[in-house]
């Protein structure tokens, strides 16, 4: 078993139409998500985000309220 637990990293790739949407609410706030995410994962030693695919602007208006 392992003694860290890893992210799920998806590696397929986002289609050539379409948004990459990060998620923040104000200043730094990708900061302390990448820290949160490198205290999570320590034996990972990576800092990471979490980034979601919209296929329109409706979906942006999802993802983001």
């Amino acid at each position: 078993m392992n003694d860290h637990p890893t992210p799920k990293l998806r590696k397929a790739q986002l289609p050539q139409s379409g948004y990459l949407v990060l998620r923040g609410l104000f200043r730094g706030m990708d900061r302390e998500a990448a820290t949160r995410f490198f205290d999570r994962f320590p034996g990972w030693q990576e800092y990471g985000l979490s980034g979601y695919y919209a296929a329109s602007d409706q979906d942006i208006d999802a993802l983001c309220s």
